[in-house]
C-alpha cells in the first residue's frame, strides 16, 4: 500500500519527436527527474514543449511538482 492510501507516481515514460526510443524515469523521484529533463528539452525556454498525460489525473502530479518549484504552467 502506498503512503496514506494516496497514489504516488513511480514511473514516467516520455516520447519525443526527435527520438523514437522512450525515456523512462523510475522511482520516488520520477516527477522531479522528469521536470529536470523537460527543462533541458525546452532548451532554456527557446523551444516550445507540450506535456500530455494518458489519464486525466496523471497530469496532476506533474503540475503539482512544477508549482512547488515556482514554475509557470501555461
Amino acid at each position: 500500500m502506498q503512503p496514506q492510501e494516496q497514489h504516488v507516481p513511480s514511473l514516467v515514460v516520455v516520447e519525443t519527436e526527435d527520438d523514437p526510443r522512450p525515456f523512462r524515469f523510475k522511482g520516488e523521484h520520477c516527477i522531479p527527474d522528469f521536470l529536470q529533463w523537460l527543462d533541458t528539452a525546452a532548451m532554456d525556454d527557446t523551444r516550445e514543449v507540450h506535456v500530455l498525460a494518458n489519464k486525466g489525473y496523471d497530469g496532476y502530479f506533474v503540475a503539482h511538482e512544477y508549482r512547488d518549484q515556482n514554475c509557470l504552467i501555461q
